[in-house]
């Protein structure tokens, strides 16, 4: 009888050991798609992130490899002070990385920007000129300063 309850009671054991090594990685897996909205946290597979690639998947058509792209995205901190739109213009560098990106607020964007993506701030500034909208964005071209 005990030569029989032994197998049983070990499989029993690695069956919830299993069941509960499954919980805990399916309860990490399902926080992915419901985590917080701040971009410092996002990841791939995430809704925020997918709706920003498919923005600047239709901006690289549209803008040439090697340009100099001004990104503008809703500013200020999180309650843990994270700088959003910073964090964005990150995620933007990384998916294109054939261009070179800036934040629409770092001092020498004005200066050497060529083009501008408007992810969901409502640019309007004079020397924009509307180029297209994209899909979560707009795309805009940078007209130079006068006198250079």
């Amino acid at each position: 009888m005990l030569r029989k309850a032994i197998p049983a009671l070990l499989l029993l054991w690695c069956a919830l050991s299993f069941a509960v090594e499954m919980g805990k990685a399916l309860e990490a897996w399902d926080q992915r798609t419901t985590s917080t909205h701040r971009p410092v946290a996002w990841r791939f597979g995430n809704p925020q992130l997918d709706r920003m690639a498919e923005c600047l998947d239709d901006a690289r058509d549209r803008v040439p490899p090697g340009s100099v792209i001004a990104f503008a995205s809703p500013s200020g901190q999180d309650a843990r002070g994270e700088r959003n739109a910073f964090f964005r213009a990150l995620w933007a560098a990384y998916l294109l990385p054939e261009h070179e990106i800036l934040p629409i607020d770092d001092p020498s964007a004005p200066r050497v920007a060529e083009y501008a993506i408007d992810f969901r701030v409502g640019l309007d500034l004079p020397r924009l000129e509307f180029l297209a909208q994209l899909r979560g964005c707009r795309l805009f071209k940078v007209r130079p300063v006068q006198g250079q």
